[in-house]
């Protein structure tokens, strides 16, 4: 099982998918139905690469985290084994 953190998770998963693996199959090799993430909005490439891969976005968490003085909003994304 992958879990990724911090700003290196979309570089992580395009690695993952460079060597072959895909957020399907790893769902297979787990027997997993559902997967799911949440990514913060600054975060606009780990964003493009987690829909590149499948994943849906299903809610928008509005001010989740303050950072410094500003407020940033959470994505809240999954990819089911039948998509």
């Amino acid at each position: 099982m992958w879990v990724l953190t911090g700003d290196d998770n979309a570089a992580a998963l395009a690695t993952y998918e460079r060597a072959g693996g895909s957020a399907e199959t790893g769902q297979v090799a787990v027997g997993l139905h559902r997967v799911d993430l949440s990514v913060y909005a600054f975060n606009t490439r780990a964003w493009h690469v987690y829909e590149k891969a499948g994943f849906v976005t299903e809610a928008i968490a509005r001010d989740a985290l303050c950072l410094d003085v500003a407020w940033i909003d959470a994505i809240s994304m999954s990819i089911l084994s039948t998509e």
